[in-house]
């Protein structure tokens, strides 16, 4: 909408277009072939408090995923078959608010006086200078800047992007104004090639066997809209012209944006194709009075990415040793790409070299006269620094990781109507991505804390699962099933301790130090869909512990001086009670479902307003998860009737999501457990003239709460 005009506007508008084609060929009697294409476009805004009243100034997020899969099933015998499938996967995702990085209010340009007479100088247009304000004004604002050169402001185009630091939003306040100026793009791709085949060999033994092999291609570029400068020229002492530097100097006014270089702090880019491939072979031994499912899976991936040589240089900068005509200088190398006009490289240096040179440079070398003049003890100095420091390429490919995997499971009959199940088996989990290629050019800052590092040299994560349960059928197409679990994961992502970076500070990167637990049992009823009634009910009881729920956990704690957590704690996804049911009522052409949850809130880690002193010393604070949010409860319905119209099948559907429309509470204010109400702002006035906003708009955040009730209704149409 136009700028205060009080129209109700969505603060996260939503778009969606999704759609699907299949096509199945039957080649013989024994072969088809099925060919499907899925694809799936959204543009999102995400919402944020504190643009709700400058909702244009957040970035659009666009979504776009599109798969290709063909799938080839044979069937050689009737004991034997396989499938054989391509699958071809793109996912796009671009994050920006306008195309052009350009597009700035009030667009400055330099023309010449020919430029000049083309434009209608006496052309007005309506200005918003405030709230409700606006102004009849010239659209062009004119200066003369030299002989036939101008500057002109066009007052035309009021909107675009704005500098970062152009408002100063007091506390407790809503956005004064501004835009999103970050930009950030990624793309996901893998083609996959899936075999799996399987033969009843003999009446006892049915064998499967398979392999995958995937490999992906993913990209991910990231940077900030920043001043552009007016650039200056670089002198050495002794007057030598280096070149000129565009990202130095002032900043240009008023704000034009740029986007710097990759080799700058503000601006990330990286592509890596890492590879899977897993073999797997399994045999169902189908006894008088016992089946077994037994086999072995083998994992293989490849990150195809590169460690640290020496932790102590993350970064690996290359500085160039550089003749001028006056002066021997040390510069960075992408500074030497930017500066270099007629300038003779020396050497290559490390950035310990850098230093030692830059000293020698500064302040000389101690002298003995007794030994040689002081022009050859400087020279002998200078060739150590050369020599010793001199620069190496300071990364390491990763090695392929792999595990072999053994199952096993067993199923015991001990009536007609009733079976005991035991299973075990070896997991093998890639990290996530994120650990493995964060910070993928090796910026760290120089402070404590500088940094965290990714590390694609993690182990995989290694689970071991133990499951025993018993089946029973207890009426008529009703059974009842209770599985007793255990799960024991080992080399969980962690954070290393501090690790010491040249010249000074320190930072850390992801490990395989962390363990976490998970055990419980779950119950359920289930009652086939017969005579026009199905249903059933699902009760689990789990427990999740480990020593951090997330890596970034002990890196924030490590900023707040604790000490590495020894002992096990609720994980942030412990649900210890979670209930659902549903039921299904239905005759030949309709159906109706309700689905209803009923979940125990998960762990949050309470904190006090202010310190609590109790007897001789203040209180440290509450252990971390220890406490509860609230429960969850929700019900949704779903209906669906058939109809033929001129020989067509109509399927007419209605879904009504969130029933009874309950606020369900996911975050809470750590002091109070709920998301209606906090004592954190109890000594902020409600009201302030520099404010935006009520205080109490603050402290209800809608996104914390579950979605309201929704409604979507249809039709779908096969012919």
């Amino acid at each position: 909408g136009l700028f205060g005009d009080e129209k109700i506007l969505p603060l996260s508008p939503f778009s969606k277009f999704s759609g699907q084609f299949k096509l199945t060929y039957k080649i013989t009697s024994a072969m088809k072939m099925n060919y499907t294409v899925f694809r799936t476009e959204k543009a999102y805004r995400n919402y944020d408090s504190y643009y709700k009243y400058n909702p244009d100034g957040l970035q659009w997020n666009y979504e776009t995923d599109e798969s290709h899969m063909l799938t080839l099933t044979h069937s050689l015998s009737q004991k034997t078959f396989y499938e054989l499938k391509f699958l071809d996967f793109n996912s796009g995702y671009n994050q920006k608010l306008y195309e052009n990085i350009n597009d700035v209010p009030y667009p400055v340009s330099i023309i010449s006086k020919s430029e000049l007479d083309k434009l209608n100088l006496e052309e007005r247009v309506l200005l918003h200078t405030g709230y409700e304000v606006i102004d009849d004004a010239l659209r062009f604002h004119v200066t003369e800047l030299d002989i036939n050169t101008y500057r002109v402001i066009d007052r035309q185009d009021q909107v675009g992007y704005m500098a970062s630091d152009a408002f100063q939003t007091p506390a407790w306040s809503f956005g004064l104004g501004g835009t999103q100026n970050g930009r950030f793009s990624r793309n996901t791709s893998f083609q996959q090639v899936k075999l799996d085949i399987s033969s009843q060999v003999n009446p006892v033994h049915f064998i499967k066997a398979g392999f995958l092999y995937k490999i992906y291609d993913m990209w991910a570029d990231e940077k900030s809209l920043n001043y552009k400068t007016v650039g200056e020229w670089s002198i050495t002492q002794n007057g030598d012209s280096l070149g000129y530097n565009p990202l130095a100097g002032a900043r240009l006014s008023p704000f034009t944006p740029i986007i710097n270089p990759t080799y700058t702090s503000d601006h990330n880019y990286f592509r890596v194709k890492p590879q899977e491939i897993a073999l797997y072979v399994q045999d169902k031994i189908e006894l008088d009075e016992l089946i077994i499912n037994a086999g072995i899976r083998f994992d293989f991936f490849d990150p195809k990415w590169k460690i640290l040589s020496n932790d102590r240089f993350p970064g690996n900068r290359k500085y160039y040793l550089v003749k001028t005509p006056n002066d021997t200088a040390v510069f960075w190398e992408y500074d030497y790409s930017e500066l270099h006009t007629d300038l003779i490289i020396l050497d290559s240096l490390s950035e310990q070299g850098a230093v030692a040179m830059e000293n020698l440079f500064t302040a000389g070398i101690d002298f003995d006269s007794t030994q040689n003049t002081y022009s050859e003890a400087f020279q002998e100095a200078f060739d150590n620094s050369r020599n010793t420091y001199r620069w190496k390429y300071g990364y390491s490919d990763v090695k392929p990781s792999y595990q072999i995997s053994p199952r096993i499971g067993i199923a015991y009959p001990i009536t007609d109507r009733g079976v005991i199940h035991v299973s075990y088996g070896h997991f093998f989990q890639i990290p996530n991505f994120s650990f493995l290629y964060a910070n993928p050019e090796f910026e760290i800052l120089n402070s404590n804390n500088g940094g965290i590092l990714g590390n694609a040299a993690l182990a995989p994560e290694k689970t071991v699962m133990y499951e025993i349960g018993f089946k029973q059928e207890v009426a008529y197409r009703t059974a009842l099933d209770l599985t007793i679990f255990y799960r024991d994961t080992r080399d969980w992502v962690g954070m290393s301790a501090p690790i010491s970076k040249y010249p000074v500070g320190n930072y850390r990167k992801y490990e395989n130090k962390d363990y976490a637990n998970t055990r419980g049992f779950t119950l359920v009823i289930d009652r086939q869909f017969f005579n026009g009634f199905g249903g059933g009910l699902d009760y689990t009881w789990m427990i999740a512990e480990g020593t951090y729920s997330n890596p970034q956990d002990a890196y924030f704690d490590a900023q707040d001086n604790q000490a590495p957590r020894l002992s096990m704690i609720p994980l942030n996804w412990d649900q210890t009670h979670t209930l659902n049911f549903r039921a299904t009522l239905g005759g030949q052409d309709w159906v109706i479902s309700a689905i209803s949850k009923l979940w125990a809130g998960k762990p949050y880690t309470p904190e006090f307003k202010t310190g609590v002193v109790s007897g001789a010393g203040a209180f440290a604070g509450f252990a971390d998860n220890s406490e509860r949010k609230p429960n969850v409860f929700d019900m949704d319905l779903r209906a669906s009737y058939k109809v033929n119209i001129f020989n067509l099948n109509m399927n007419l559907f209605c879904n009504i999501y969130n029933v009874f429309d309950f606020r369900n509470e996911f975050t809470v204010w750590n002091d109070t457990g709920r998301a209606t109400y906090t004592l954190f702002a109890r000594d902020v006035p409600y009201t302030d003239p520099s404010r935006i906003g009520h205080l109490n708009e603050h402290l209800l955040s809608p996104d914390w709460y579950g979605e309201p009730r929704h409604i979507n209704m249809g039709f779908k149409l096969t012919f």
